[in-house]
């Protein structure tokens, strides 16, 4: 109560009523250390994968989309992701093995997995068009007038075409660096 300046009968209370509770019901609460995964069934008979990671929306980001390109790889078909603060969740047609989804992502394939989620998103594409702009790849203005955005991302994308597929381009690391660092908060190499 001193902590965290509340008082004995709304705030604390409350809070450790919502703690008990959640270490009753699934043995524990979420930690940083220790974070909780629950199937959950819909009305529409869809399955969602629910993790509890109290980490933050940019790693939770990264994270449910690692998880959800590995589970599209898996069961052959496209997983939907909702993302929170505190969590994120994967929702699926076909019902998965808890214990068998939470291995589909590992350290070793975690960041190669996030790269394939963003590679062909919309997101990746004007991540990119602004890259290619800073090395002067895409034009913003060309003899005193300005080029509109919408030509300037059907250029980008005709140059990403073109050099997407060059490995180690450096226009196109520079564009997933931004995305998975300075977007999301995926560790770069030799992080703890």
């Amino acid at each position: 109560m001193e902590d965290y300046r509340l008082d004995e009968w709304g705030g604390a209370d409350s809070l450790i009523s919502y703690i008990k509770g959640g270490q009753m019901k699934y043995g524990g609460v979420p930690t940083h250390r220790h974070l909780l995964v629950e199937g959950y069934i819909d009305r529409d008979n869809l399955y969602s994968v629910i993790f509890h990671v109290p980490l933050g929306r940019r790693v939770n980001d990264a994270l449910s989309r690692a998880y959800a390109q590995a589970a599209s790889n898996r069961y052959g078909s496209s997983a939907r992701v909702t993302v929170t603060d505190d969590g994120f969740m994967v929702t699926l047609s076909e019902k998965p093995d808890l214990r068998e989804f939470v291995h589909l992502v590992t350290s070793s394939s975690f960041d190669d997995t996030v790269r394939a989620s963003i590679r062909n998103t919309e997101t990746f594409k004007q991540r990119f068009r602004h890259c290619a702009s800073r090395a002067l790849m895409v034009l913003r203005r060309y003899k005193g007038t300005d080029i509109s955005v919408v030509r300037q991302q059907l250029r980008s994308d005709r140059v990403l075409r073109t050099i997407g597929e060059m490995e180690g381009f450096p226009v196109v690391k520079e564009t997933f660096h931004e995305i998975m660092e300075d977007m999301m908060d995926v560790p770069g190499p030799g992080s703890t």
